[in-house]
């Protein structure tokens, strides 16, 4: 898939996600990656997301982080189906071009994911048997 496509496949999953109120879907599914909460911890300040063409790969751009499909192809790929998948549950929406950014719902997660604390009931549930465990 060429760079242009890209981006109108990643506008259009943003554009059904947001519109058919698909933001409920994270806490609800949960199964958060540890590439999607990279993402959304490295844009949990500004919430912009920036997916470039550059030397004939992908570069995406998230707050301070980035993933270049030329330098660290394997990386790069797992962080653009992450991005994907954001894209999917409707944490992130389209701005213009190649620019993005995160829904209502994306910073709230976002905040949790910077914080370290669990995304999702899963997450919680987890992380409440794990001290169960330890007692």
């Amino acid at each position: 898939m060429d760079y242009l496509q890209t981006i109108i496949t990643m506008i259009t999953l943003c554009e059904k996600a947001v519109m058919t109120a698909r933001t409920i879907f994270p806490i609800l599914k949960g199964g958060f990656t540890p590439e999607e909460r990279e993402i959304l911890a490295a844009v949990a300040d500004d919430g912009l997301i920036q997916l470039v063409q550059v030397n004939g790969g992908l570069v995406l751009y998230c707050g301070g982080r980035q993933w270049d499909s030329t330098e660290a192809p394997a990386e790069a790929a797992r962080h653009l189906d992450a991005f994907e998948r954001l894209c999917w549950r409707g944490l992130i929406r389209h701005v213009q071009a190649n620019i993005f950014t995160l829904t209502g719902q994306g910073f709230r997660l976002a905040q949790l994911a910077k914080s370290g604390q669990p995304l999702c009931w899963r997450d919680r549930l987890g992380r409440w048997l794990r001290w169960l465990g330890h007692r």
